[in-house]
């Protein structure tokens, strides 16, 4: 497989899956690596087998910018080479948005399908601390009838045995 063919590839592995800014990035790098070792004296084929596969390389930009699930990329939402992404809506139709529309204003796309585990340690501990302060609570409040009293004996007592 010659430079074409991989950057051609690896390009269409990515589309649709990562923002077109990320594929031009990436196809930058590869190509300008493989050309430099070329300079070399390596040939292209060389340099792409060391490199390794093109969907291998792809499946680590698309993980290493939020894709992977099997929904796509950014949480259901697909980018096309224009810079538009496409997010599919409760009706099951996808609708389409400009990011850089100026007339739109500016919005930020949060997914959580994966972030709710953020939630779930704060939220056991919170849960654990509200769990003991209620049987602490609890054991002051049945004791409450008796600890008063035992307070005025101690105190007597401690009294009575000073004078002594």
């Amino acid at each position: 497989m010659n430079r074409e063919e991989f950057l051609s590839r690896l390009a269409s592995a990515l589309n649709g899956e990562v923002h077109p800014s990320v594929i031009q990035e990436n196809l930058k790098y590869y190509d300008e690596y493989i050309r430099e070792e070329a300079a070399k004296g390596r040939s292209e084929e060389e340099v792409i087998d060391e490199i390794g596969g093109y969907r291998l390389i792809a499946k680590t930009i698309i993980e290493a910018n939020g894709g992977g699930d099997s929904q796509g990329a950014y949480g259901g939402q697909t980018y096309d080479q224009e810079g538009f992404y496409s997010s599919r809506g409760d009706s099951g139709d996808y609708q389409n948005y400009d990011k850089s529309d100026p007339v739109g204003g500016s919005f930020r796309m949060y997914d959580f399908s994966r972030g709710w585990r953020r939630f779930i340690i704060p939220a056991v501990l919170v849960l654990a601390i509200v769990v003991v302060f209620s049987i602490i609570g609890g054991i002051f409040s049945l004791l409450s009838p008796i600890i008063g009293p035992l307070l005025v004996v101690w105190f007597l007592y401690s009294i009575f045995k000073r004078k002594q």
